[in-house]
């Protein structure tokens, strides 16, 4: 028997852009492809690499309600072909075939089992909040989150009963402070710890989320970011996020301000640096409301002088600090006008611009 079915092509061509990301580590065949679900006029398709399951739900025209796999590269390269505001699938449930309808070509793909396609019970949510984070806050928390694959738990990022977002690779500490305290009783009451997202999850969110918020859901297991049209289900993690406001200095002796203007063309110069042989910059602070940055390798050095507030109170043992060049740049990325907190030249520094902070350890360097 032949169904029909009707979508957004616009729409099922966005889900697809995203869906392709979820890729699996395990190298499990059935994992290549995506799940296909009509129902009720809506079309549901989604992938999982076993630890995330990514589903987007899109209004359809359908004759009859369906379920099938197919390949997911194909279906979205077929996609990527044609252009048309609707696009028309007629699934032969017989033949265990989908074909879908461009404009001149029709593009058959063979379908699977799907009741071989790994799934999940449905679980009770304990717990729903509403998070205000951005695109650019996510995409500023991001680099903060450790490489290392045996850290799982600095491989995440952590959310916060008080509505605090870190990640942190015990070198350097991003987070983003927020008003999002929904739930904080739960956690409180409850377990009295943090949530943790996965590195993988961030990676899809970043391409999921605009400036309007999502919502986070919690149950036994999982962890539910979504938005509407689409939600992303995260395996949770087990294990404590370090204390990471230990690493805060209490107190800081000296304070630099730059606006923006001159956070421009610090960026700039870290561009422009970034060609050296060399991971590290000094800052000095050698006269009144200047700050001198150098970035020196064996054969060349590049210096330019900025203008800043109170730099002319810094003294600094040694007279320079030196930071790590690759996270100086990630930290001040997304920031306007930066005021940068210090001590000396072997505490931690915290630089701040608004609901931002970053906190770097400085590099011993000769």
């Amino acid at each position: 028997m032949e169904t029909q079915v009707k979508v957004n092509w616009h729409d099922l061509k966005d889900a697809m852009k995203q869906l392709v990301k979820v890729k699996d580590s395990n190298y499990l065949s059935i994992l290549e492809n995506v799940l296909i679900e009509v129902k009720n006029n809506f079309m549901t398709i989604s992938k999982t690499d076993l630890d995330n399951v990514l589903k987007f739900t899109i209004i359809a025209v359908a004759s009859i309600d369906f379920t099938c796999i197919v390949d997911c590269k194909k279906l979205k390269g077929y996609l990527d072909k044609e252009k048309a505001e609707r696009i028309t699938f007629h699934y032969d449930s017989d033949n265990l075939s989908l074909t879908m309808l461009g404009k001149k070509r029709k593009y058959k793909m063979i379908c699977f089992d799907y009741s071989e396609y790994p799934s999940r019970d449905k679980e009770e949510i304990d717990l729903t909040f509403a998070s205000s984070l951005t695109l650019n806050n996510l995409k500023f928390l991001e680099p903060g989150m450790s490489k290392d694959a045996t850290r799982y738990v600095l491989k995440s990022l952590c959310v916060t009963p008080q509505g605090e977002y870190i990640a942190t690779d015990g070198r350097h500490l991003h987070k983003v402070s927020t008003n999002d305290t929904t739930g904080l009783d739960y956690f409180q009451c409850q377990a009295n710890k943090s949530l943790l997202i996965s590195d993988k999850a961030v990676k899809l969110l970043i391409g999921l989320i605009d400036d309007n918020g999502f919502d986070i859901s919690e149950s036994e297991k999982y962890i539910t970011l979504s938005q509407y049209g689409w939600s992303l289900e995260v395996k949770k993690i087990d294990g404590l996020y370090p204390n990471w406001k230990q690493v805060i200095p209490s107190t800081f002796e000296h304070k630099v301000s730059m606006d923006d203007l001159t956070k421009k063309e610090l960026t700039e110069f870290l561009a422009v640096s970034k060609s050296m042989d060399t991971d590290s910059v000094k800052l000095s602070f050698p006269e009144y409301d200047t700050m001198d940055i150098v970035s020196k390798d064996e054969l060349s050095e590049i210096q330019e002088t900025f203008q800043v507030t109170n730099g002319h109170e810094i003294k600094l043992e040694g007279d320079s600090l030196s930071l790590n060049h690759e996270y100086l740049t990630q930290g001040i990325k997304y920031m306007d006008t930066v005021e940068i907190s210090i001590n000396d030249r072997y505490k931690p520094i915290r630089m701040t611009c608004e609901n931002l902070l970053v906190v770097l350890m400085p590099m011993r360097v000769n």
